[in-house]
């Protein structure tokens, strides 16, 4: 969860540094920065380091460097050890001035793809829903990236595409499901929707986005959701289509929306939906034309709703097979 900087050295030469936002302090190696002199430390003195897996990691010493960034040019304290690589603390370089903390937010949030943090990867780092967190993050952001940095609730799962089915004699089928968390967001009042895309019986495609226009109800953030759906279920049967060259593929949107539904299957806008754009309602054209199917589905069966909000961990780990995630090895 770290960004690389390159930073110029008091001797002129040039060296690649982790930008760490998890990191406590600044550390590097023995071999970092050979013409400063490194000091020593009284007993007791000096962090007390440890690594991932909780082992103590000795401190030779510290050294004073002389670093500059953007025209900056500021003395930096590092703490000698073992580590592969001279490390700075994102906190630290903003007591001190270097304006870096967006980038390594930022590059922390795009890792954090897998099913189970995608909902708070989204919160954080969506521009729509967060107040653009990645070019002005505050020191609340920080500390809640910080506290999804520590979370290993599933580092011990894997995401599989594993097909389930066979579909060589029949027309394959993509199964769509999708929901929504309306106004789910406290700042702007968004809504976020959320999509699960199964081919062959594994998920292939999954993801969350927070909603460009404002819903004035949960219906019409339903009916955005299905639309999001829709869209990213054609351009994958465009892929389908041309690398297994058949002429059909069936596209199911599971909603447990019955509200949704009605609007994504009706033709027209009724009394409510006038304000609507035209541009969602082409759903509409796409039921018609026998392209996409709307089926209703229970909320307990429904995948895509760990993508849109926080839920119960007994709700989290039921969907997390389905979402592609297990502890099985195949």
């Amino acid at each position: 969860m770290a960004s690389t900087l390159q930073l110029v050295q008091q001797d002129e030469n040039k060296v690649d540094i982790m930008i760490d936002s998890g990191a406590a302090t600044d550390v590097c190696t023995p071999w970092f920065a050979p013409n400063t002199p490194m000091y020593s430390l009284e007993h007791g003195q000096g962090p007390q380091l440890r690594t991932a897996t909780d082992e103590n990691i000795p401190v030779y010493g510290y050294k004073w460097v002389r670093m500059t960034n953007v025209n900056k040019q500021q003395l930096v304290t590092f703490f000698v050890c073992e580590v592969t690589q001279p490390n700075l603390s994102v906190t630290r370089l903003a007591e001190q001035g270097f304006n870096i903390q967006p980038q390594s937010i930022q590059k922390s949030c795009g890792q954090a793809t897998m099913d189970d943090i995608h909902t708070t990867r989204h919160q954080l780092c969506d521009k729509g829903t967060s107040k653009i967190l990645v070019t002005q993050p505050t020191t609340l952001d920080q500390q809640k990236l910080k506290h999804l940095l520590r979370y290993k609730g599933t580092q011990h799962y894997r995401f599989y595409v594993r097909p389930a089915v066979r579909t060589m004699d029949t027309t394959p089928d993509l199964d769509v499901f999708v929901g929504s968390d309306w106004a789910g967001c406290a700042t702007t009042r968004k809504s976020t929707s959320g999509f699960v895309i199964k081919f062959m019986g594994s998920t292939i495609h999954f993801g969350s986005r927070a909603q460009a226009t404002i819903s004035l109800s949960s219906a019409e953030a339903e009916l955005y959701a299905i639309t999001t759906g829709a869209t990213e279920s054609l351009n994958i049967r465009n892929i389908l289509q041309e690398a297994l060259n058949v002429k059909k593929v069936n596209i199911r949107i599971h909603t447990d929306s019955s509200s949704g539904k009605s609007m994504a299957t009706r033709v027209g806008s009724s009394k409510k939906a006038k304000h609507m754009e035209l541009k969602h309602l082409f759903i509409q054209q796409l039921v018609q034309h026998d392209l996409v199917r709307i089926i209703k589905i229970n909320t307990a069966n429904n995948t895509a709703e760990i993508f849109t909000k926080y839920v119960a961990t007994s709700t989290l780990f039921r969907h997390l097979n389905d979402a592609g995630l297990t502890t099985q090895h195949y």
